[in-house]
């Protein structure tokens, strides 16, 4: 089931892609060619360089120094650029706040693994836990760790900072956990975490 859901998510995502390069290359194409026709209607011929400044101007709602009634092209162009623009905004938007929601998700959880540091030791026993129907939240003080982004393609949840903070704890549910596991490497902070638990 998850490998088909895999599947569907990967399929949605490269007709996402698909659909939106393709209105871009629209934009690029027909503001190209409405801008010729705008100049050269207008008794202003540009040279190539200015019209393609002026198309990327339609990606930011504008459309350079066009103004007045424009060419059929030119107002397709637009409106393919200003649809194109919109997704960028709105897409880049849901993916910093379904982070935010992601993270925010073990604090709720109950009856699940924490592993507090992602060595070599925290990594295998997040995965595992993992493979096994486990949700899993992890914390490591590293951002610059390569296996938080292991992790996180597998489903676990991680967070950045101290595990023997408190708040950092109570961010990842280890009150409600079954099980609160502490290999970061160092003692100090392995002992300072399992006497806030």
């Amino acid at each position: 089931m998850s490998h088909r859901r895999t599947a569907m998510r990967y399929i949605r995502r490269y007709w996402q892609w698909t659909i939106v390069s393709a209105g871009a290359a629209g934009a690029i194409v027909l503001g190209y060619w409405g801008l010729y026709e705008y100049f050269a209607r207008t008794g202003q011929p540009r040279p190539l360089w200015d019209v393609a400044y002026f198309i990327v101007y339609l990606f930011v709602i504008e459309s350079g120094e066009a103004t007045g009634p424009v060419p059929w092209q030119l107002a397709a162009a637009r409106l393919l650029a200003a649809g194109v623009a919109f997704w960028a905004v709105g897409k880049a938007g849901l993916v910093l706040y379904r982070e935010r929601l992601q993270l925010a998700r073990p604090a709720r959880w109950r009856g699940h693994v924490v592993i507090c540091g992602l060595g070599r030791k925290g990594l295998k026993l997040a995965k595992e836990f993992r493979a096994a129907g486990w949700r899993v939240a992890a914390i490591d003080r590293n951002p610059d760790n390569p296996a938080i982004a292991s992790c996180r393609h597998v489903g676990v949840i991680v967070l950045v900072g101290d595990a023997a903070e408190s708040a950092m704890l109570t961010r990842a549910g280890a009150a409600r956990a079954k099980y609160v596991i502490t290999v970061t490497g160092d003692d100090g902070v392995n002992i300072a975490t399992a006497i806030k638990l």
